[in-house]
């Protein structure tokens, strides 16, 4: 990811990638971009704490390498969005 360089050590990522109407660049998904998010996050073990605003019904199905926990439900102009805490990063 573009920012990782930048992030210090011992930081908590917060985050609220693409969903609904939001749009991604050209030729770029959904299940790409959560992938390459988890693996900064597996890469990047000095990371505290992880936080998503998530709005995209397979978020989990796409990590393979994380566990995530819902924190809260909530509607986002009519959409349904869960708050989501990183549980677990499992090294392979």
């Amino acid at each position: 990811m573009k920012v990782e360089p930048t992030v210090p050590r011992g930081a908590v990522v917060v985050t609220n990638p693409p969903y609904g109407i939001r749009l991604l660049p050209r030729g770029q998904s959904l299940p790409a971009l959560f992938r390459r998010f988890e693996r900064m996050l597996v890469r990047r073990p000095d990371l505290t704490e992880g936080v998503v605003v998530n709005g995209y019904k397979d978020f989990q199905r796409c990590m393979k390498d994380t566990t995530w926990s819902v924190l809260h439900r909530f509607s986002n102009r009519g959409l349904p969005v869960q708050l989501l805490k990183l549980n677990q990063r499992i090294q392979r």
